[in-house]
């Protein structure tokens, strides 16, 4: 029977996962390298172990939710051409956090809960350990306007909120009541990344400008001197445009210009706070580091450089492509036709009457179950350099018979990649033939680099998963020992824990067999029996099974 994917299966299996996010959430997510990152379009995982804890599987999901909400919600142009220094950037990053939060949460409310736990474990249960800068007064200004805006989803940060209110009262006494006038408006409506902008910049306005009660007594004392001599040069000012700024609220104009108060309060602040998603980042890198066992690195798709095959190749495929349909065809016709059998049930077969005098009640006719084919199968060609030659030459000749063969039999989809590829120095993989469109001419490359057949499996697990069909085949051609045998074993076990079925083809070499079982994989001794013993693989996968309606 086809094996249904388990929801434990993809929680469990790191790559699985990030694929389900990423398609659910409309991005692309990367896995490999060391770090934690994102650049607008791509979210990058370093390299994990396969199978995570709870734990590391809780950073995962909450880093793809967040950065996801960013590439989806946050306009990146807005934010550079803003060029915000970096405290009015970091009270930006607090606004925009919740915001693009909030609004994929409203969109997919799974990823609530998911923020909402780690919310909770960084700004409540490590709330007590230090961070960098925290003992600088002028940082609970910054630390509460990024706690108050996370206690409107998780009332519980109300705890450590408190005590940076403690800490800006005492500091910064009457600062605390112009934040909240515009986190007010904040909450009420921020629509998008150019709001965010605007309240971040007023914000830093209130810290830049704020001035200690002595000086703003010296600043009254001052204006009733100036307002004696000038009054008439007093309401010249009102009219001035710094005055009325458009879109500045009356905690903005409640905070002037105060001189050097504005670089002494800055100067005491060493270092920006951390942000949820640097937090995520940086917890994500450092299981990287500390985890010394086997680790995923899927593939990337990388360039290669194929040609059109010969027109003598071409001809020669077609042919035995001609051939291997025909063949195929009578093969699955027995198993896709539906045959009339006698039942208790249908419509009556009056020919059948006279089985009533013996007490049967097999009088009716019935259609038989079809075996429904709906396959997806994809083929991973070795083009590392020990294919040199001949030997990738016959390959893809074999490949694209198959691929002939199979493309206009009803029920199969056929997708053709070989490994390996190269895209700025990362392991790839170079797709030639992608499910759903038709075979290609253009296939003739030359071998070369090693056989990272783990990190192509890891990629393929992952475009397979998409695919609608209901039965999935991956069949390995090559010739040669994987770069990373205990990587291939772990891929293989996701594989068939997800319900994709792997086949294999050794090529003069039998190390397939101590990846696949012997029912499983077969090898060839010479290259000119690859295509027949390809045909016989892909037979047996697609009749091997029997799935009824």
């Amino acid at each position: 029977m086809v094996m249904q994917l388990r929801e434990k299966d993809i929680l469990g299996c790191l790559p699985l996962l990030a694929s389900v996010l990423g398609n659910t959430y409309g991005v692309h997510v990367r896995i490999g390298g060391s770090d934690a990152c994102t650049d607008g379009n791509m979210i990058q995982l370093p390299s994990l172990p396969v199978d995570c804890g709870e734990e590391l599987l809780l950073l995962v999901r909450g880093f793809i939710d967040h950065e996801s909400a960013h590439i989806r919600y946050t306009d990146f142009k807005a934010f550079k051409e803003a060029a915000l220094d970096a405290v009015t950037k970091n009270l930006f990053n607090a606004i925009e956090d919740w915001r693009v939060e909030n609004r994929l949460a409203a969109v997919f409310p799974g990823c609530r809960h998911n923020f909402h736990e780690l919310i909770h474990r960084f700004f409540v249960e490590d709330a007590t350990k230090e961070r960098a800068g925290e003992r600088s007064p002028a940082l609970s200004v910054l630390n509460y306007v990024l706690l108050t805006v996370r206690s409107w989803d998780v009332p519980e940060v109300s705890q450590p909120l408190g005590e940076e209110m403690t800490s800006l009262d005492t500091h910064f006494p009457g600062m605390r009541q112009s934040l909240d006038l515009i986190l007010a408006q904040i909450r009420q409506e921020c629509p998008d990344t150019s709001s965010a902008i605007h309240y971040a910049r007023q914000l830093a306005h209130c810290l830049k400008s704020w001035k200690s009660p002595s000086q703003e007594e010296q600043h009254q004392e001052s204006g009733t001197q100036t307002e004696n001599t000038s009054a008439s040069e007093k309401g010249s000012e009102a009219s001035t445009p710094e005055a009325s700024t458009h879109g500045t609220s009356s905690a903005e104009n409640s905070c002037s210009p105060a001189g050097e108060t504005e670089q002494d309060i800055l100067s005491g602040i060493p270092s920006m706070p951390v942000d949820m998603g640097n937090w995520l980042g940086k917890q994500l890198e450092a299981h990287a580091a500390g985890d010394s066992g086997r680790k995923v690195e899927m593939a990337v798709e990388g360039s290669c450089e194929v040609h059109l095959l010969p027109d003598q190749d071409r001809e020669k495929a077609v042919r035995m492509a001609t051939a291997l349909k025909a063949r195929m065809l009578g093969m699955l016709q027995a198993h896709t036709l539906r045959h009339a059998i006698s039942g208790r049930q249908g419509k009556l077969e009056t020919g059948k009457l006279y089985r009533l005098s013996t007490g049967s009640t097999r009088v009716f006719q019935k259609r038989a179950s079809v075996h429904k084919l709906d396959t997806a199968v994809h083929i991973l060609l070795d083009s590392s350099g020990s294919m040199h030659g001949e030997s990738i030459k016959l390959a893809v000749q074999a490949c694209y018979a198959v691929g002939k063969a199979l493309e206009h039999l009803s029920g199969i989809s056929l997708g053709i990649t070989s490994f390996p590829a190269y895209r700025d120095g990362k392991i790839g993989v170079f797709p030639l033939v992608r499910h759903g469109q038709k075979m290609t001419d253009r296939m003739q490359m030359q071998a070369h680099g090693g056989t990272p057949l783990a990190e192509a499996l890891w990629w393929v697990m992952r475009q397979m998963f998409i695919l609608r069909e209901t039965r999935k085949v991956v069949l390995i051609l090559t010739d040669g020992v994987p770069d990373d045998v205990t990587q291939c074993l772990q891929a293989l076990e996701a594989l068939r824990k997800t319900g994709v079925e792997v086949y294999g083809i050794g090529m003069k070499f039998d190390c397939i067999s101590s990846l696949l079982p012997d029912t499983s994989s077969r090898v060839i001794s010479r290259f000119e029996e690859l295509s027949p013993a390809l045909f016989e693989v892909l037979q047996h996968a697609l009749l091997r099974e029997t799935r009824y309606d």
